[in-house]
C-alpha cells in the first residue's frame, strides 16, 4: 500500500442503492448501510456460483493479427466463503512472478494481505486490527526481512464515526500524518483534513454539494470538493451522482454515475477548460452483469471497446477488446474450478 487505505477509501466511488432519496442530498449512514447491503448480495449470489478458482488467459493482437496462442496470465483462488484467498500473477512465459495472499479471521474479516515474489520472498505485509465490527488500525511489513515499516492507528466517537486516522513510524514512534473526520449532524460526512507530520494541514475534502446540487466551484488550492447527490435521468430513472472537484493546479473535475443495483455507468475526468481526459462507459444485462466497457481518451476519442461474453451463471466466459477501428487489440478467456 503505497498510501493509507482511508485516504482511497475516502475518496473512492461508493456504490449506488434503491433510490428512495432526495434529489441533491448528501449520504446519511443508513444510506451507506443499504450499500453494504446490496455489496453483501453481490457476494452472497458469488457464494452460491460455488466457484473454487478463476484463471484467467490472455491473448495479444497487432493490426487485427493475433501475436500467439492463449498464454497464462493470473489464477485466483477463493474460500468456501467466496473470499479471495490466493491471486497468482504469470507473466507471458507462463511463469509465475507475484503471489497475493489473504488470510481472514473466525468471523470472515480480512487480517492479513501478503505480496510475494514466485519464490516465496515476502515484498510486503499487512495486518488488520479489529475491535467489534471497527478497524482499530493497521501494521505494515516491507521486504524479505519483514522491516515494521508503519502503524496506523483509527479512532472512533462514541456511534463509531471515524474521527482520526494516525499514521507512525514504528521505528521511533514518530507521528508521520494525521487525517480528522467531521460530520453532518445526520451523520454524512463533512469534511476531511490530511495534515503532515508537522500538524501542518496539507489537503482538505469538503462533502458538500451547491444549491444546484453541483460541487462547489471555486474551491481552494489544496481543497477538494465531494457532492454524492441523486438525480433522475431521460428515460426517469434516479441514478447516483458522485462528482469530486480536485483543487490546486490540475482543477480536474471527476464524474461518476451508478444505477439502481451500484453499477458504474460512467466516470469521466474533466480538466478544468471542460474537456474530456478520459472516460469509461459501462453496459449491463437485466441481472446487473457488465456487458461491454468503452474506454474514451482526450477529446471523447474512442481507446478500446470491451465485450463480455457470460455464460446461464452470470460468470464472464471471455472478453474482447476492440480499438476504434474495429480491429482486436486482445482476448481474454476465463475458466473456473468449483467447490
Amino acid at each position: 500500500m503505497r498510501k493509507s487505505l482511508l485516504i482511497l477509501a475516502l475518496l473512492t466511488f461508493s456504490l449506488a442503492l434503491n433510490a428512495q432519496y432526495a434529489i441533491g442530498t448528501s449520504l446519511t449512514p443508513e444510506d451507506r448501510a443499504k450499500t453494504r447491503s446490496v455489496q453483501k448480495e453481490y457476494r452472497d449470489n458469488f457464494k452460491k456460483t460455488g466457484v473454487k478458482s478463476i484463471t484467467t488467459e490472455k491473448q495479444s493482437f497487432k493490426n487485427g493479427e493475433a501475436k500467439g496462442d492463449m498464454k497464462l496470465a493470473m489464477k485466483q483462488v477463493f474460500n468456501p466463503m467466496g473470499q479471495s484467498g490466493e491471486i497468482v500473477r504469470f507473466q507471458k512465459k507462463g511463469k509465475p512472478i507475484q503471489m497475493i495472499q489473504f488470510d481472514y479471521d473466525q468471523d470472515g474479516r480480512l487480517k492479513k494481505r501478503s505480496y510475494k515474489r514466485a519464490n516465496g520472498k515476502l515484498q510486503s505485509r499487512t495486518e488488520y486490527n479489529y475491535s467489534g465490527e471497527l478497524l482499530t488500525g493497521l501494521d505494515h511489513y516491507r521486504g524479505a526481512k519483514e522491516t515494521f515499516r508503519r502503524r496506523q492507528e483509527n479512532e472512533y466517537d462514541a456511534k463509531g464515526w471515524l474521527q482520526t486516522t494516525k499514521i507512525y513510524n514504528p521505528k521511533n514512534n514518530k507521528l508521520v500524518r494525521q487525517i480528522q473526520c467531521s460530520y453532518h449532524e445526520d451523520g454524512s460526512k463533512k469534511r476531511v483534513e490530511r495534515y503532515n507530520r508537522r500538524g501542518k494541514l496539507k489537503r482538505a475534502t469538503d462533502y458538500a454539494c451547491g444549491q444546484e446540487g453541483k460541487t462547489v466551484s471555486g474551491n481552494k488550492a489544496k481543497e477538494n470538493t465531494v457532492c454524492e447527490r441523486f438525480e433522475v435521468d431521460a428515460d426517469g430513472k434516479t441514478v447516483k451522482i458522485v462528482e469530486i472537484l480536485i483543487g490546486g493546479n490540475s482543477d480536474m473535475r471527476d464524474i461518476a454515475k451508478y444505477n439502481e443495483r451500484g453499477n458504474q455507468l460512467e466516470r469521466t475526468r474533466y480538466n478544468k477548460k471542460g474537456q474530456i481526459v478520459y472516460q469509461f462507459l459501462n453496459t449491463y444485462n437485466d441481472k446487473g452483469y457488465r456487458l461491454t466497457t468503452a474506454r474514451h481518451g482526450k477529446g471523447g476519442k474512442l481507446m478500446y471497446r470491451a465485450t463480455f461474453e457470460r455464460g446461464e451463471n452470470g460468470l464472464a466466459i471471455s472478453e474482447m477488446q476492440e480499438n476504434e477501428k474495429g480491429e482486436i487489440v486482445k482476448k481474454q478467456r476465463y475458466s473456473y474450478e468449483y467447490f
